[in-house]
């Protein structure tokens, strides 16, 4: 029998085909996979090489003016410029990414460094007196699609394409009925370029801004060729730079196109104004110094600004000019991603931003599309289950047409225009939306327009997002402006932050008040949009919900409510809930030995698994899904999905290997037993031991020796397995039924 100690091994279990075997310095890792590969683009992370945001304190900021967003400024002119000057190379210019509106949010800069490390760079400023801090500038991916996937379109006016199906399915000529755009609602494309010289967009020249350069023009690269064609491998392998760096202007075209102008497509909110900036850097899917981007889209007037870009990993720099923004009035809309998982992306994450994920044209949930309770609204973004209609969102390019051209549709040879898909696209037809509802009432914020969406949205054949959310109306949001009652502002709830108990499967909730501020009637608590608590009394207190769901992404919301039922607006805070995953054991045959170890885990933990032969057997294997998995009887695990193991055993050479209480000559009286059971059939004197097991194989009960019956009584109703040694070797064993 094989030593029984605890092995220092390590499995992974995910969900797939087994077998597959890692090794590492002193482990082996078994892993199990079931990924699809996705030719998607979003969810990605990561850091500019070169760059860093610094934030002055407010002693340091008191003897230098307050710069314009964009502003290039000496660094040697910075409190600490002259000593960094000497100890590293930094681009001569830092950029103001500070709010002049906001004070919070003044003295923020970009700091470039040409040649060293960053890390240092960020050491040091760390440690200098006029420093509150300094952090990475993040990179982002955008949330479109590099490559294009299977066509998925149907319009009889162009083939089998219909090239308006995304405006139909969230009712845009009745929306036109109520209001148009305005020229004094400017909507922001920020993104890693927008081509505003687009016949469709004519955006002018002082509305357009290239972050990382600081110019005056938010087009691709000037290196690009737009009137050129990518090879056919490139397109589809996602490599096309004209493709790629076409992101942007697309986006716009979703946002804001010119509706009545003669040409090209329309938009939901075509009138208003469009600005663009561009971010992008490397090969168009890299978009940097978005803080700069936000800075300027602001201070030039932007009242919604569109992020079709996502990363895993926030920022303090950004976020902090969002919130500042947003408490001026500003609406951020931006893509949940395209990873198509349960799992937050920045910055749709953020509380300020109206978070969008994807759904195709047979209103589900795209499967590329990122979903969870954090998510707020679908729109239209693409694909479907049927490869001959349409999957994609056709809109304005900066590269003549290539997808299309490259699926035979000549009547797109040489345009400016193209399909592509992904939440990049459904998040500008939201911002569309939301700049068509500032038209219409130019008094609502982004938590009015949240709400809104949210409570005219028509359902979707699949949930995942927010309770009471779905797929966007432009047509029902606009009637539900005129009912629309403003929540009050919540004054005296102040604190709320959650923390998991119980072992991180439960969500505790936490609140704080100021005891100045009126008390209102009482509080509520909201989950993914869904009320889950009520008439709570007003006073600093705490919440756990034991109903959470494991490996979820869920919103809450807590909201202070008047005596007359009003609510206040909600203060929010998103929760990634850890997986939890059943780990099942079972002996082979159950008579032949016991394991332990199984239960209820959480989602990347490690569990201790042990198979224990009883006499006159041994331990072969653990088998999954048909499969040997591991040969050692104990072992440590790492639980990623639910699974169940199989402990096989056999019988050891030399001993009796039938089990049927026949050939040993037994009995069992009474059968079924309630008190107590005999065995006959055998000498009393060569018995040597008696067990009681359940059909798991788990031992319930032991007896040493023969005797004359053997008490049940603690045992519940059901039916166990008697194991009868006799002193020769041989083993014997019949069901014991317990009324």
């Amino acid at each position: 029998m094989k030593n029984m100690e605890i092995q220092k091994k390590e499995m992974k279990f995910f969900p797939g085909s087994p077998g597959r075997f890692l090794s590492g310095k002193g482990k082996m890792a078994f892993c199990l996979f079931l990924f699809p590969l996705l030719l998607l683009v979003g969810g990605g992370s990561g850091w500019a090489q070169n760059s860093v945001y610094v934030k002055l304190k407010p002693d340091a900021r008191k003897s230098m003016p307050v710069f314009k967003a964009g502003s290039r400024v000496s660094v040697e002119a910075l409190p600490f410029g002259k000593k960094l000057a000497q100890e590293f190379v930094l681009s001569p210019q830092a950029v103001s990414v500070g709010l002049r509106l906001d004070s919070a949010t003044s003295g923020l800069f970009r700091i470039e460094v040409l040649s060293g490390e960053v890390e240092e760079l960020l050491e040091a400023l760390a440690s200098d007196p006029s420093v509150e801090y300094a952090e990475k500038v993040p990179v982002y991916k955008i949330n479109g699609k590099s490559g294009p996937d299977d066509p998925y379109w149907q319009n009889a006016l162009v083939g089998d394409l219909d090239l308006r199906w995304h405006l139909d399915m969230v009712n845009t000529e009745e929306a036109w009925q109520i209001c148009q755009g305005k020229p004094s609602v400017r909507l922001a494309v920020l993104d890693n370029a927008v081509w505003g010289e687009h016949e469709d967009l004519q955006i002018a020249t002082d509305l357009q801004y290239n972050a990382v350069s600081g110019e005056a023009s938010s087009a691709p690269p000037s290196t690009l060729d737009n009137s050129q064609y990518c090879d056919e491998t490139s397109l589809l392998e996602g490599s096309c730079a004209l493709y790629n760096w076409s992101h942007g202007t697309h986006s716009a075209g979703i946002a804001g196109a010119l509706n009545n102008n003669g040409t090209g497509i329309a938009s939901v909110a075509g009138g208003v104004t469009l600005m663009g900036i561009s971010c992008g850097i490397d090969d168009g899917i890299d978009i940097s110094n978005v803080g700069d981007g936000i800075s300027w889209a602001v201070e030039n007037g932007a009242k919604v600004i569109n992020m079709s870009f996502g990363s895993s990993e926030p920022s303090r720099t950004e976020y902090a000019l969002i919130q500042a923004a947003a408490k001026a009035g500003v609406v951020f809309v931006a893509s949940a991603g395209n990873d198509g998982v349960n799992a937050v992306s920045y910055p749709a994450a953020y509380p300020e931003v109206i978070s969008v994920g994807s759904c195709d044209y047979d209103r589900n949930i795209s499967e590329f599309s990122n979903y969870g309770g954090w998510v707020d609204v679908l729109a239209p973004g693409g694909l479907g289950p049927n490869p001959d209609l349409q999957d994609y969102i056709f809109s304005t390019t900066f590269c003549v047409s290539q997808d299309l051209y490259y699926w035979g549709y000549a009547e797109f040879e040489g345009k400016h225009y193209d399909r592509m898909m992904g939440t990049s696209m459904a998040a500008p037809l939201v911002s569309s939306i939301c700049a068509l509802l500032l038209s219409y009432d130019s008094t609502l914020d982004a938590r009015d327009l949240r709400s809104l969406l949210m409570a005219s949205a028509q359902p979707s054949l699949t949930a995942g997002i927010a309770e009471n959310s779905g797929i966007v109306d432009a047509a029902a949001a606009l009637r539900a402006v005129s009912g629309y009652e403003k929540p009050f502002e919540a004054l005296y709830l102040q604190d709320f932050n959650i923390v998991k108990t119980d072992g991180n499967k439960v969500p505790g909730l936490y609140w704080s008040v100021d005891e100045s501020a009126p008390a209102p009637a009482f509080l509520r608590i909201y989950r993914d949009n869904l009320l889950i608590a009520d008439n709570l009394p007003a006073g600093e207190g705490e919440f756990h919900d034991s109903t959470a769901r494991g490996g979820w992404v869920h919103n809450y919301a807590i909201c202070e409510v008047d005596a007359s039922g009003k609510e206040s607006y909600r203060i929010t805070k998103i929760l990634e809930m850890p997986a939890q995953c059943n780990l099942y054991l079972i002996a082979d045959p159950q008579e032949a030995g016991t394991v332990r170890g199984g239960g209820i885990y959480e989602e990347g933990s490690s569990a201790i698994i042990v198979a224990k032969a009883n006499p006159g057997w041994q331990f072969d294997y653990w088998n999954l899904a048909g499969s040997v998995f591991n040969e050692q009887d104990s072992l440590s695990v790492v639980v990623g999905a639910s699974a169940r193991l199989t402990a096989k055993f056999s019988r050891v050479a030399g001993t009796e290997t039938s089990l049927r209480p026949a050939e040993a000559g037994i009995s069992l009286m009474p059968n079924p037993a309630r008190e107590s059971f005999s065995v006959s059939g055998v000498d009393e004197e060569s018995v040597e031991a008696v067990r009681l097991l359940n059909l798991q194989g788990a031992e319930m009960e032991r007896w040493p020796a023969s005797e004359a019956a053997y008490p049940i009584g603690n045992l519940k109703a059901g039916m166990y397995i008697v194991e009868v040694r006799l002193g020769d070797g041989r083993v014997a064993t019949a069901k014991l039924v317990v009324k």
